[in-house]
């Protein structure tokens, strides 16, 4: 997968940094919607300009290009059939910790540091 810089107003992905809109991405080819013509498919209005890029803002980067590549929030899946249920804290804490380890080993150590 590549990315290319392009003021297309039809490209895939059309990124804009709208602080008064928060963050957000279509999700996969939602952004070739005809009517999203010209205007973002992803805004990264959580980033301000000139800000040291954090953690935090690279978490944010991720999530929204990962639903620019078509992934949903797990409450969204339907192979969850429709229950979201937590059964205890100590689980939650050990998934996200393995989801924060994957995220940064998958994109940390096989692609360049997104600037």
């Amino acid at each position: 997968m590549t990315f290319n810089k392009t003021a297309d107003p039809k490209a895939d992905i059309r990124v804009s940094f709208n602080p008064k809109t928060g963050s957000y991405s279509a999700i996969g080819i939602a952004a070739k919607d005809p009517s999203r013509d010209g205007q973002a498919t992803l805004n990264l209005g959580w980033i301000k300009e000139g800000a040291e890029f954090t953690n935090e803002n690279r978490g944010v980067t991720l999530h929204e290009f990962g639903h620019a590549l078509g992934l949903l929030h797990e409450h969204q899946s339907p192979a969850r059939g429709g229950k979201l249920t937590l059964k205890d804290a100590g689980k939650l804490e050990f998934l996200l910790g393995v989801t924060r380890f994957n995220l940064s080993f998958a994109f940390g150590s096989h692609y360049p540091r997104i600037r």
